[in-house]
């Protein structure tokens, strides 16, 4: 099922925020088990945090309007989310300190930190 262009999901999402949350675990995932720093995803962190503040207004609004099982619900999943990028993150800093000394004279190792 495809939506129409130009309209997104009820939290205003163009994109499938589930599909990107699946690409966060697998790039979560994918980093864990390689032997080294793999390339950083900028544009999969920037959405993923963008939906994270988007989902926590959501939460948010649903809180002051007296719907806390829905808010409370909600919030989990932001905390979830939360989680996810976090192990991301701590996973390539555990990498870069391990490996501070070949990523600073190797050209290649330093494009996959941007």
């Amino acid at each position: 099922m495809e939506k129409a262009a130009g309209k997104g999901d009820m939290f205003g999402f163009e994109d499938d925020p589930g599909e990107d949350l699946a690409k966060l675990k697998r790039a979560w995932v994918n980093e864990r088990n390689a032997p080294e720093i793999l390339p950083y995803l900028e544009e999969l962190m920037e959405d993923m945090k963008e939906q994270v503040r988007n989902q926590q207004h959501v939460a948010d609004d649903k809180d002051g309007e007296g719907k806390a099982l829905v808010a409370n619900l909600l919030q989990m999943e932001v905390e979830r989310v939360n989680f996810l990028l976090v192990q991301y993150h701590r996973v390539r800093l555990k990498k870069i300190e391990r490996y501070i000394l070949f990523l600073t004279t190797n050209q290649d190792a330093q494009q996959r930190l941007r």
